[in-house]
């Protein structure tokens, strides 16, 4: 086993349906719930460090946003505040994560996402539609800003973003949040260990994981996103130069 490096993480949910009034308008998938209490409970039992654990009312989309984008947003004091951040819940196509609370709004955007300029070096966006077909477009169309870095930090970002493409079943694999902690605290590279957890079919349903990683050039994105490990913790924030990104389905 690799050396153990103890990582501060948050995690959050929207298992509930969505407020009315608000923009936003879902179903209750109460099985979201279980996919991120799984992750927080096993990868604090592993041994790393819980920072935060909020689920529907109490889980806003402005901890997800940059002040230089929104002025509501709190991103540098809760999302990229950690090493680790794991969201379940439900996305907007291409568009943002949606949320069953109403604290200056349902939705994180992702155009006012500045990714990884503070401590976050990994974020797994367990939604729906954060990419779409085909990979790449999408990839470029809808990540490039949020990983582009903000006035501080520019063209510097997290390793890697790990999330869906197109509609994503929370009830097909719900031990994912728990697998995927599991792996990536037995030194599995992070990116491989969300494309082997989150990877899941039934029937006509499947779960098509993706990871997308920043970097230099080509070569260096490849690497973070095919060998890097939480040993990284204190790398960073990474060159955003290129994105790199690998699916599953």
């Amino acid at each position: 086993m690799a050396d153990f490096t103890p990582v501060q993480y948050g995690a959050a949910w929207n298992s509930a349906a969505a407020i009315p009034g608000t923009e936003c308008g879902f179903h209750a998938v109460p099985a979201i719930k279980n996919v991120a209490v799984g992750f927080a409970d096993r990868i604090q039992k592993t041994g790393h460090s819980e920072s935060f654990r909020w689920g529907n009312a109490n889980a806003w989309a402005t901890d997800f946003e940059h002040p230089e984008r929104n002025s509501t947003g709190m991103s540098l004091h809760f999302v990229d505040d950690v090493h680790l951040m794991y969201f379940a819940g439900h996305g907007a196509e291409e568009l943002a994560a949606s949320f069953a609370s109403d604290h200056f709004g349902c939705r994180a955007f992702y155009k006012n996402m500045r990714l990884g300029v503070k401590k976050l070096r990994w974020l797994v966006l367990d939604v729906c539609d954060a990419v779409t077909f085909p990979v790449p477009d999408s990839v470029v169309r809808v990540w490039s800003a949020p990983l582009s870095g903000d006035s501080s930090h520019p063209q510097q970002a997290l390793s890697v973003l790990c999330t869906f493409v197109k509609q994503s079943f929370a009830g097909l694999n719900t031990e994912r949040g728990d697998d995927f902690a599991v792996a990536v605290s037995r030194g599995t590279p992070v990116g491989t260990a969300w494309l082997d957890s989150a990877f899941a079919r039934s029937g006509s349903q499947t779960n098509t994981p993706v990871v997308i990683a920043c970097g230099l050039d080509a070569n260096d994105a490849m690497f973070r996103r095919d060998r890097r490990t939480l040993a990284d913790r204190d790398v960073g924030p990474v060159p955003a130069r290129f994105l790199s990104m690998k699916w599953r389905s």
